[in-house]
């Protein structure tokens, strides 16, 4: 019998609540795009155009990360595991890939933090 990915969930909302407050914060730099139009020089070109190859760009990287989580673990790996992309980057290249992980995850929040720098005050 496969694992059941929910078998030992939370009930609490507040922790559906937090999840939810997390997902929103990631995407806390789409929204602060809209904040750059004054500084772009074609506006009405490149804002769309960095808008879908952001969202496409993301949206690859993921089905690729995920795909690559398929390949290495099981399901039961996969609900078991505390920091997925952190061990498939060890299974896959050993601690180079552990560190590629990490610097990766640092690009992102620096980016992030860049990104509401630069937009905040406007």
């Amino acid at each position: 019998k496969a694992a059941s990915a929910f078998e030992n969930a939370s009930t609490n909302p507040a922790d559906y609540g937090l999840a939810f407050y997390f997902c929103a914060y990631t995407f806390q730099s789409w929204n602060s795009l809209n904040f750059m139009t004054e500084e772009l020089k074609s506006p009405t070109t490149t804002l769309p155009r960095g808008g879908m190859l952001g969202v496409t760009a993301v949206t690859i990287s993921y089905l690729l990360a995920n795909v690559s989580y398929l390949m290495l673990f099981s399901v039961t790996g996969i609900i078991e595991s505390k920091t997925i992309a952190m061990e498939s980057g060890y299974l896959a290249f050993g601690r180079v890939g552990e560190l590629i992980m990490c610097f990766g995850l640092l690009v992102s929040i620096l980016g992030c933090f860049g990104g509401g720098m630069l937009c905040t005050p406007a």
